[in-house]
């Protein structure tokens, strides 16, 4: 996404003039309602997270997700005993977190950049300036074992990442189609 849609489409800026984009004859809310609608509700939720930045979107998109995820498991043909179903709940709420929330990375405070030695991208986020959670965090959240998650939740808590990415990106994609 251009950053002029992007800062069109964010309630945030009100006054496009301060950031060189001109609104003469340019975008009103009612383009951007228009090119939203009938977008899919998850897609809705990741866009309003990452690009609005509204908070309280997990819950709902947890709820809306959470069959989804079920879905996967099936036909990943996930063994899912009584625990199963508590660690998918907890994987896919991990995973939700991960993907909407952007912490600037401590290390080299999000310009990417190693600090000490500016040629050199930053190790701690590797050259990305956002902050994730290591593997050791992420078992520890969900409360398994190292062993259990490199076997198997690792690339079940990846599946769950990839499907969110998808609805975002179907969504950015219509939304942009519309504003063209």
């Amino acid at each position: 996404m251009s950053i002029e849609i992007l800062t069109r489409i964010n309630p945030k800026v009100s006054n496009m003039e301060s950031i060189g984009i001109s609104t003469a004859g340019g975008l009103t809310s009612a383009d951007v309602s228009a090119a939203c609608a009938g977008i899919n509700k998850k897609g809705e939720l990741m866009l309003l997270a990452k690009i609005c930045g509204v908070r309280g979107v997990q819950e709902p998109l947890f709820y809306r997700m959470y069959n989804d995820a079920c879905k996967l498991a099936v036909k990943g043909n996930w063994r899912a005993g009584k625990r199963g179903l508590d660690r998918i709940r907890s994987v896919l709420q991990l995973a939700i977190y991960e993907s909407i929330t952007q912490m600037i990375c401590p290390t080299c405070r999000g310009t990417k950049f190693n600090p000490r030695n500016p040629t050199k991208t930053c190790s701690g986020c590797d050259g990305k300036g956002i902050w994730r959670m290591t593997d050791a965090d992420k078992y520890r959240t969900v409360g398994i074992s190292q062993q259990s998650w490199n076997k198997t939740w690792k690339w079940r808590f990846n599946d769950m990442l990839i499907l969110l990415e998808k609805y975002e990106y179907s969504a950015k994609r219509k939304v942009l189609n519309r504003l063209k």
